[in-house]
């Protein structure tokens, strides 16, 4: 989706929200599921992060570019899948998600990378761009790990050893509303402990409903390992909206 396209979308979903008055109002569900049907026409590495993207008509995944206009941290749309999960096995992109397709049989996806250097990440991850005519509740998420790390964090190789006793990689949720953190909703990854270790190569859907209204969502990925890359997939994020 080229970013002309983004900023006519929302220039259209402005126009229309302020013709509104009276006492109108409606209520739809905002599914974020990354889906676009000409995506591998226009994006033949079958990535793409050059831009914020909106899914769900009112909900922005943003990504942060460097100043030579090369991607930094934030989102990444891709429809890379790799299942392989074995010693030795190198896949052929990072934005490979370790599951056959995206959530529910899809195609598209969107892979969080989450850079050390905060001036190359946006300020919000999330955004509901509609929340001056309404309000935003998250329902649910789908997550999984990218093939890269899943097989990190299992079998290692020559220049990372594999998760032992007490390593994990979690990703939390922060909920915005009106300029302050309101709630947060964690999830593991990858955890090693007693019962051995549990890395998700699936795609597993985490309750968002205890963040409750939104303006944005922040994603915060932490690890016992500092040597980790710090990325994940998320796929079909729904929210309720009213709008008013």
């Amino acid at each position: 989706m080229k970013k002309t396209t983004i900023l006519f979308v929302m220039a259209v979903l402005a126009l229309l929200t302020s013709c509104l008055d009276g006492d109108y109002h409606t209520t739809y569900v905002a599914d974020c599921d990354f889906e676009w049907s000409d995506f591998a026409e226009h994006n033949p590495d079958s990535i793409y992060n050059k831009s914020y993207v909106i899914c769900g008509n009112s909900m922005v995944f943003n990504s942060k570019l460097d100043d030579k206009e090369q991607f930094g941290g934030g989102f990444t749309v891709s429809i890379l899948c790799d299942p392989v999960i074995e010693p030795g096995h190198v896949t052929r992109s990072q934005y490979c998600v370790s599951d056959t397709t995206g959530a529910y049989y899809s195609e598209g996806f969107a892979v969080f990378t989450q850079n050390s250097d905060e001036s190359l990440m946006p300020e919000h991850d999330i955004i509901f761009i509609q929340s001056d005519q309404g309000q935003a509740v998250a329902n649910y998420v789908h997550v999984c790990n990218t093939n890269l790390l899943a097989n990190l964090m299992l079998y290692g190789d020559d220049t990372f050893e594999p998760f032992t006793a007490g390593d994990y990689l979690t990703l939390t949720f922060t909920a915005n509303k009106s300029g302050s953190s309101k709630a947060s909703v964690s999830c593991d990854l990858a955890r090693y402990d007693t019962k051995g270790s549990k890395v998700l190569i699936n795609w597993e859907k985490v309750d968002l409903s205890s963040l409750g209204e939104f303006d944005s969502i922040d994603l915060t990925l932490t690890s016992s390992r500092p040597d980790l890359p710090m990325m994940c997939c998320i796929d079909s994020f729904r929210a309720t909206v009213n709008i008013s």
